[in-house]
C-alpha cells in the first residue's frame, strides 16, 4: 500500500473514550440507511488518526428499527417520542459495567424497562471491551448498537471507517422530560459537540476539567474571593505572599500539567478560541507565535514575582497535591478528579474549591477551561438506531442525570436542568458543577499528547527547561516548530483538525 498523507479537516469536539466512544464524526453515507432512520446523505471518508488506510463508502442499509412503519427521527413530535415509548421494542443495551454502580444499574434497568413497558431490553453487560470483537462486528456487518472503544480502537478510527450514525436528531428531539426544551437545551453551554457539514456525532454528558483548586477556608479568613483575570490574579498573588503564603502549587515533573491548566487557557484568553484549536491542529506559525512565546513568559513571570518557586521542579504531582492540602500553598493546579485521587490524605473538615484558571484580560471575556467530554455514540446499521435514540434521550434525561450525580456522586455533568443543591454530594465537588455550568465556561481541546506525543512532551519539557536554565524560549519555539512540522511531514502522519 503506497504511503499517503491524510489530513481531513472535520469540524469536531475534543472528547474522549468514556465506555462508549467520544469525539465520533464522519460523513454520512452514499443511499439511504433504511427503516426508521431514513436517509443518511453520502459518506467519503478518508481520514484515520492511527494511520490506517482510506475508507470509500460504507453502505449498511437494513432494518434500522424493530417496529413497524418508516419514521424519520429528525420530524418527529414530543408525540411520535411518546408512542415509541409505548411501542413494541428490542433493544440490546451492550455496555462496560464500570459505567455506572451497581446501585445506579439497578436503578437504571428498573426505571427504563417501568417506562418502556413493552420493551424487550436486553443488557448485556461487559467488564472492559475488546477492541478485536468490536472491529469484527463491524466487519462483519453486525455492529453492536452504541458505539465503543479504547485506545487500541479509538474513536478517530472508527471516524475514518464511516460507521457513525449522526445523532443531531437526538439532540434537537424533544427532552425526556423537560417539556419545552429540547435534548440540547438540556446540555450546559460550555459542552463540546462534533459536527460535520451540519450533522452531530455524539451526545456530551460529562467532562474531566483542568483547573485551579484553592483552600476555602484560607480565603475566607483573609477575604479574599476567586479571581478571574490575570490582573487579579496577580494582585490576590502579591497579597498572599505578603503574609508569607505560597499562592501557587503545581508539578513540573510532569510538564503538560502546567501547559494545559494554566498555560494553555492564557493563551486562548490572549489569542482566542482560535489559537487554542490552531495550535491543537498543529497550524504552521503558532506554535512559535508571539501569544505562544508571550504565554511562556506570562508563565515564567509568576516564577519571578514568586507566585511560585523553584520546588516545583522536584515536586510530582501527588507531592504537589499533598503539600496543598497541608496548607503549604494557597492554590495547586490540578483536575476535577482531586478528591478521589486525595481522598485518603485530606484533612478532615478541609474545605476546597475548583475555578478555571484566572487569566482572562477583562471580566467579561469567556473563562476558557481545557477539558474532555464523554458522550454517547451510535453505530450505523445496528437494526436498533431508532431505539439507541431513544435509550440516549433517557440518559440524558433530568431523571437519569440526576440518579447518576447522586448515586454514583458525580458532579462532572453537562446538565442545565438538574439540581443538585439538595443532593448529598461532597461541596468540593459542588464546585465544580457550579463552576462548569456557567455560562461563560469554554472548553477548549485537550489531546495534543495524542496526536505528536513526543513533540508535545519535549515542548512543555522546555518551558521547564527555560526555568532550570538549560533551554531559552527562541531556541525552544524554533525547535518546537520544527519538529511539528518535521511531524506533519511524515507520509504516514495523519489526523482530524478540530474547528
Amino acid at each position: 500500500m503506497k504511503n499517503v498523507k491524510r489530513i481531513i479537516v472535520l469540524i469536531l469536539c475534543v472528547v474522549m473514550l468514556a465506555g462508549v466512544v467520544a469525539c465520533n464524526g464522519d460523513t454520512p453515507d452514499n443511499g439511504t440507511t433504511g427503516g426508521d432512520t431514513g436517509n443518511q446523505g453520502s459518506n467519503n471518508q478518508g481520514n484515520n488518526n492511527q494511520g490506517g488506510s482510506n475508507q470509500g463508502g460504507n453502505n449498511q442499509g437494513g432494518n434500522q428499527g424493530t417496529g413497524t412503519g418508516s419514521r424519520d427521527p429528525a420530524t418527529m413530535t414530543a408525540d411520535d417520542w411518546e408512542a415509541l415509548r409505548l411501542e413494541e421494542r428490542t433493544l440490546t443495551f451492550k455496555m462496560v459495567r464500570y459505567m455506572f454502580s451497581d446501585a445506579l444499574w439497578d436503578w437504571f434497568m428498573e426505571d427504563f424497562q417501568n417506562l418502556h413497558p413493552n420493551w424487550t431490553v436486553i443488557w448485556d453487560l461487559e467488564d472492559a471491551w475488546d477492541s478485536t470483537v468490536i472491529q469484527a462486528e463491524l466487519l462483519m456487518g453486525t455492529p453492536r448498537t452504541f458505539a465503543a472503544g479504547n485506545w487500541d480502537f479509538t474513536a478517530n478510527t472508527q471516524l475514518a471507517m464511516g460507521v457513525m450514525l449522526p445523532v443531531t436528531a437526538v439532540l434537537d428531539s424533544p427532552s425526556f422530560d423537560n417539556p419545552g426544551m429540547t435534548v440540547r437545551d438540556t446540555i450546559a453551554p460550555g459542552a463540546q459537540f462534533s459536527v460535520l457539514e451540519g450533522e452531530d456525532y455524539h451526545v456530551p454528558y460529562r467532562f474531566g476539567a483542568d483547573g485551579f483548586w484553592y483552600n476555602v477556608q484560607m480565603f475566607e479568613d483573609n477575604g479574599w474571593t476567586e479571581p478571574q483575570t490575570w490582573s487579579e490574579f496577580l494582585a490576590l498573588s502579591q497579597q498572599m505572599l505578603d503574609k508569607g503564603i505560597t499562592p501557587l502549587m503545581f508539578t513540573a515533573t510532569f510538564s503538560p500539567y502546567p501547559w494545559t491548566m494554566l498555560m494553555y487557557p492564557r493563551g486562548a484568553a490572549l489569542g482566542g478560541r482560535q489559537w487554542a484549536y490552531d495550535f491543537r491542529n498543529l497550524e504552521d506559525g503558532i506554535w512559535d507565535s508571539n501569544t505562544t512565546r508571550q504565554v511562556i513568559n506570562d508563565f515564567l513571570s509568576l516564577r519571578e514575582l514568586g507566585v511560585y518557586t523553584d520546588d516545583v521542579l522536584g515536586t510530582d504531582y501527588l507531592m504537589a497535591q499533598q503539600l496543598f492540602f497541608e496548607g503549604k500553598s494557597a492554590m495547586v493546579l490540578s483536575g476535577t478528579w482531586l478528591e478521589v485521587e486525595m481522598q485518603e490524605v485530606i484533612p478532615e473538615g478541609f474545605r476546597f474549591a475548583f475555578m478555571p484558571a484566572p487569566v482572562k484580560q477583562n471580566r467579561s471575556d469567556p473563562a476558557f477551561v481545557t477539558a474532555t467530554s464523554m458522550a454517547w455514540s451510535l453505530y450505523r446499521g445496528s437494526g436498533e438506531e431508532l431505539e439507541g435514540m431513544q435509550m440516549i434521550r433517557y440518559l440524558l434525561s433530568e431523571r437519569f442525570m440526576q440518579k447518576y450525580a447522586e448515586l454514583d456522586g458525580h458532579t462532572t455533568i453537562h446538565s442545565t436542568v438538574v439540581d443538585l443543591s439538595n443532593a448529598d454530594l461532597s461541596p468540593a465537588g459542588m464546585t465544580v458543577f457550579n463552576t462548569m455550568n456557567r455560562s461563560d465556561i469554554v472548553i477548549i481541546p485537550n489531546d495534543t499528547l495524542s496526536l505528536v506525543s513526543a513533540q508535545y512532551v519535549a515542548f512543555c519539557d522546555g518551558i521547564m527547561g527555560i526555568m532550570a536554565g538549560n533551554e531559552n524560549i527562541d531556541n525552544l519555539l524554533s525547535t518546537a516548530a520544527a519538529a511539528v512540522r518535521e511531524a506533519k511531514a511524515d507520509p504516514d502522519f495523519s489526523f482530524a483538525k478540530m474547528e
